[in-house]
Order: C-alpha cells, then sequence, then structure tokens
C-alpha cells in the first residue's frame, strides 16, 4: 500500500480528504484536481478497497473512495452503513455495483465530473455532518 500525501500552502486552513483506490494512475488525477480544496491523502490498496476505507472510516476526514468494479459487495454495504456520507467515483457510474451503492443510499459520481462537481458534493457532506453533530 502506498500514500501520497499532497499539502496545502500554508495560508490555507483546508479539510483532510482521504482518497482510496485501487489504481494509484486513476486516483493520482483525482488527487490533482481536488488538492486546492482539500488536504488530501491519497491510498492505493492493493487488496479491497472496500477493507482499506472501513480501516480508515475511523478518521475525521472526507473520503472518496475509488470503485474498480472489484469490490465485494458485502464490505461496500458495511461502508455505506458505517459511513453514508461516502463519495464513490467510478468510470462507470451505470454498473450493477454502482447501481447497489445508489439503491443502499450511497452516491456515486463519475470519476470525469468536473472539479466544481466533486468539491461542492464534498463540502455538501461535510456541512451536513456538521449540521448533525451540533444539533
Amino acid at each position: 500500500m502506498r500514500a501520497v500525501h499532497i499539502r496545502p500552502g500554508p495560508s490555507a486552513v483546508m479539510r483532510h480528504l482521504v482518497i482510496v483506490g485501487e489504481d494509484l494512475g486513476r486516483l493520482i488525477p483525482l488527487l490533482i484536481r481536488l488538492q486546492s480544496s482539500f488536504h488530501v491523502t491519497t491510498v492505493a490498496a492493493v487488496d479491497d478497497i472496500a477493507t482499506r476505507a472501513l480501516a480508515a472510516s475511523g478518521q475525521p476526514s472526507e473520503m472518496v473512495v475509488g470503485l474498480s468494479g472489484h469490490e465485494q459487495l458485502a464490505r461496500v454495504d458495511e461502508l455505506i452503513r458505517r459511513r453514508p456520507r461516502i463519495l464513490f467515483v467510478t468510470s462507470d457510474s451505470t454498473s450493477a455495483l454502482s447501481t447497489r451503492i445508489k439503491d443502499a443510499g450511497g452516491l456515486v459520481l463519475s470519476e470525469d465530473e468536473p472539479s466544481a462537481v466533486l468539491v461542492a458534493t464534498l463540502a455538501a457532506f461535510s456541512d451536513r455532518r456538521h449540521e448533525v453533530e451540533s444539533t
């Protein structure tokens, strides 16, 4: 497992974002697109990414999981139950796995979505989480 850390400039105060996935080559462009809005840690997992994401889910951060289509469905379901505001990204948002995630209440976006859509979605997750925590 490899992790890549990109740190924001000294004047920026940013939330932490963890990006987890199988293919570092597919994760790096996502990392680059989001690094201006988040302090990003990218984890390339060689085994089931849902398992890695579960391991990282105790961290106080936003999370994006890059789907490969090889994930164990039970682990993905568990991840959604534990962390309902996780953002899944995939190259095939119409796949059976994407449909199952959506049916379970998860959110799946195309990895080709504009950066503004990804950032706004993550910000909405974060804002909603803080609303729930403060009530």
